[in-house]
């Protein structure tokens, strides 16, 4: 089975009337995040108390912390620093056990769909500041990811490091010469890498 990414919306489209609960997600999610801060000559712990967060919260990766709140935080510090691959930079030296118990249950899966089947099945109790869906076809899967905020706002970032990491995963299952056929966002490519 060939997979496809395609994400949705860049922005996800909200109703005034209706007023959307916090979603959470684990703060291994900003892994690497004040290491990468560090490199480009940021103050992390600035940037994380500007969007409601503290070193402290996103120490412990089991921790449950606001979806919002870490998409603000890796869109507001790739836009202070000019870094448009802060996510993707954020990606680079994740280990698998960042991944967290879901790691175990996937890695003994024997086929992506298998894979795929079980990452949506246990996700939302992983992290619900994302929606996931396939499309199936005879020889292609369409796997469709969302960032889902309360309010609307830029999601590159979020985008890219979740791109990066659902590939670590399936690489370390797969085979590390695994890719996926195409990936779309609704985003321009970067200059330069």
């Amino acid at each position: 089975m060939r997979l496809i990414y395609h994400y949705a919306h860049d922005l996800v489209p909200t109703i005034a009337s209706i007023e959307l609960p916090m979603s959470l997600m684990r703060a291994a999610a900003l892994a690497n995040y004040v290491e990468v801060t560090r490199q480009l000559g940021l103050r992390p712990a600035d940037h994380l108390r500007a969007v409601g967060l503290t070193p402290a919260m996103i120490k412990v990766p089991e921790h449950l912390i606001s979806g919002d709140a870490a998409v603000r935080l890796l869109e507001n510090t790739a836009a202070y620093s000019n870094c448009i691959t802060l996510g993707l930079r954020m990606s680079e030296p994740r280990p698998m056990s960042q991944f967290g118990i879901l790691w175990l249950l996937l890695s003994q899966q024997p086929t992506l769909r298998d894979v795929l089947n079980m990452a949506l099945k246990y996700l939302p109790l992983i992290n619900d500041s994302v929606a996931v869906t396939i499309e199936e076809g005879s020889r292609v899967a369409l796997l469709r990811e969302e960032v889902l905020t309360a309010t609307p706002m830029p999601q590159r970032q979020t985008v890219e490091l979740l791109t990066a990491a659902n590939v670590k995963i399936f690489r370390s299952i797969l085979g590390p010469d695994w890719c996926p056929q195409r990936v779309h966002f609704r985003h321009s490519a970067p200059e330069s890498l």
